[in-house]
């Protein structure tokens, strides 16, 4: 039955915020991150793509960025990227990376979707796991945060000149 509503949800016939639905969604996750994707606006299509996780997930902020409405959020969502970027210093660290790749003005907008769907997918609170969970919340939204800048900082070396190599991976300390 769970599968059967993951299912619905991906396919755009029931509504994942609906009250009757949101316990539902929490109780299995076989189909949780194309359930995300699609309330986020994004046609997931994994079986017709034969790319790596990482280009897959890449492939994923790119369709959350090209929304309209989701850069619109980022544009208007300084107080939320503040919230985040007291979480410490890597995470200041990486929000500054991906406003500084939005900010760039010699970018094209479609170079800067990646970036624009990473810090959505931060502020977005009913992501794959909600950021209402305790530290677990933010793990995907960290994990996609470092996705995007590593992306950024292979693609386009110069614009982070200042980048070391193991800046890139979490602080251990």
């Amino acid at each position: 039955m769970i599968e059967g509503v993951y299912r619905l949800v991906v396919e755009g016939l029931v509504d994942p915020e609906a009250e009757e639905i949101k316990p539902l969604l929490k109780e299995s996750r076989p189909y949780a991150f194309a359930a995300v994707l699609k309330s986020m606006g994004v046609n997931p299509k994994d079986d017709e793509i034969q790319a790596s996780y990482q280009d897959r997930m890449t492939m994923a902020l790119f369709q959350i960025g090209s929304d309209e409405r989701h850069r619109e959020a980022v544009n208007n969502g300084g107080e939320a990227l503040r919230v985040f970027s007291r979480m410490g210093e890597d995470w200041k660290r990486n929000i500054s990376r991906l406003v500084k790749v939005i900010r760039h003005k010699e970018f094209s907008l479609v170079e800067k979707l990646i970036a624009y769907g990473a810090l959505f997918y931060m502020i977005f609170p009913s992501d794959l796991v909600p950021d209402g969970i305790p530290f677990f919340g933010f793990i995907d939204d960290y994990g996609f945060l470092i996705l995007a800048t590593t992306y950024y900082a292979s693609k386009f070396p110069k614009l982070f000149s200042d980048l070391k190599k193991n800046q890139l991976v979490p602080a251990t300390s």
